[in-house]
């Protein structure tokens, strides 16, 4: 897992969004989940001001298998970190095991 930089060009600004996927040291399916971390810096469109720097956590996925008081820690320790538009879901397939 490396850190990765998007560079999105929208109307009158720049986004620059720094992320990395983190995901728990268990390969236990019923407490397995990952989350991406994300430092977004919003520059206006010219790049020559800076006006919005957030860092948060912008998607959390759980293993179909995991278990409910595994998702409700986890969801409550990260609260306060979530972005606003932040996605909770179910991982699809095996896809946990790709990173």
């Amino acid at each position: 897992m490396v850190w990765e930089i998007a560079v999105i060009l929208d109307g009158d600004k720049t986004i620059i969004s720094h992320y990395r996927r983190q995901e728990t040291t268990s390969k236990n399916s019923e407490e397995y989940f990952r989350f991406l971390w994300e430092l977004r810096l919003v520059f206006n469109k010219e790049m020559t001001q800076l006006q919005e720097l957030k860092m948060g956590i912008n998607d959390i996925e759980f293993n179909p298998n995991t278990i409910s008081s595994v998702r409700e820690r986890v969801e409550s320790t990260l609260e306060s970190l979530k972005f606003e538009d932040c996605v909770v879901s179910d991982l699809e397939d095996s896809s946990s095991e790709e990173e």
